[in-house]
């Protein structure tokens, strides 16, 4: 038996499920938790109810046979990448393209052949499972902005790229434009999460600051509930692994009260259905650069937009939508 601990939980299991529904899930030691909560967790990616069964994005060969040992009536898949497109994806770090080769080798073919059914925030990724039915499910925020004080005090502009590491070439598309912006305003202060993987012609600038990388779970509570920026920037390459990606970005800029630019991809053109939730941009730097140099020489009419593009992610990522969903998929009752 293993001993359950929130610092554990991926993201996608968190942003889809656990942090929505953590008070009707009871982990181990089991004997310690109440009977009114209806899902177990067998371990931090693996959770069985009333015998429907979910694996959130990986699981051991030891989760796999308990589940078979329990044989459920269902197993479904939550699964929010195109695993396979990213082996592929000379962008992506090749650290990050090795591990996923083994897991796509070693235990992904397992997981399909278990799971009967697949839950996805991507219509592309739901197109790969065509053989069995699929659910569309966007995240929900696990955070969210409701003081917006940090736009009275407008003596530094502060911006945030707050992509992962699987975001580094999108990052490196916008470089030389960060670097020239870092150059002509020295009252920027540009944010990332990267440490040392922040390109060095980034890192150089003054203003720009490279903080360490962290788990998803000291992430969640230092940055998203706790940062406030001005401005957030998420620039994508249109690629099949960017292309099935969710919105959750749009949701993280939420969480730390900024307004966003996004590039044109599926999923934020779906979230960012006007212009005060956010810009839409194509992949052309000097357009980049352009809303860049607008939006930083006058940031102060970003609040409005920010407050906007909150009551957005509120509606689109909302936690009742999230816990509704897993009620009648897993099929518990929701406590009043």
């Amino acid at each position: 038996m293993f001993h359950f601990a929130t610092r554990k939980l991926l993201p996608t299991t968190d942003i889809y499920f656990y942090h929505h529904l953590k008070e009707h899930i009871a982990v181990a030691p089991w004997h310690r938790v109440s009977g009114a909560r209806p899902i177990r967790a067998l371990s931090p990616t693996v959770f069985i109810c009333e015998g429907c069964a979910l694996i959130s994005r990986y699981a051991t060969r030891s989760d796999l046979r308990r589940l078979e040992r329990l044989k459920p009536r269902r197993v479904s898949y939550l699964i929010d990448d195109d695993i396979r497109a990213a082996l592929d994806a000379p962008e992506l770090p090749a650290d990050y393209r090795e591990r996923l080769g083994r897991f796509a080798s070693e235990d992904l073919p397992a997981i399909e052949a278990m799971a009967d059914r697949v839950v996805t925030p991507s219509p592309a990724i739901a197109a790969l499972y065509a053989d069995r039915p699929c659910e569309l499910l966007d995240p929900g925020h696990v955070a969210i902005c409701r003081d917006f004080s940090h736009f009275d005090d407008m003596r530094k502009v502060r911006v945030a790229f707050l992509g992962t590491r699987s975001h580094l070439a999108d990052l490196e598309f916008l470089t030389g434009v960060l670097a020239d912006l870092c150059a002509r305003h020295g009252d920027l202060e540009v944010v990332t999460y990267l440490g040392r993987h922040t390109p060095e012609a980034l890192r150089r600038m003054a203003g720009v600051r490279a903080e360490a990388p962290m788990s998803w779970h000291a992430y969640k509570d230092k940055v998203l509930g706790r940062e406030r920026f001005h401005l957030a920037i998420a620039p994508m390459l249109d690629t099949a692994f960017n292309r099935a990606r969710s919105f959750n970005k749009f949701l993280d800029h939420a969480a730390v009260g900024a307004f966003g630019l996004y590039s044109r991809q599926p999923a934020l053109e779906a979230a960012v259905t006007s212009p005060d939730h956010g810009r839409l941009l194509d992949a052309d730097r000097d357009m980049w650069a352009s809303e860049l140099e607008q939006c930083v020489a006058d940031a102060g009419v970003l609040r409005d937009r920010a407050m906007a593009a909150v009551v957005r992610a509120e509606e689109i990522g909302a936690p009742h939508r999230i816990r509704t969903f897993w009620a009648r998929h897993l099929k518990f009752e929701l406590a009043l």
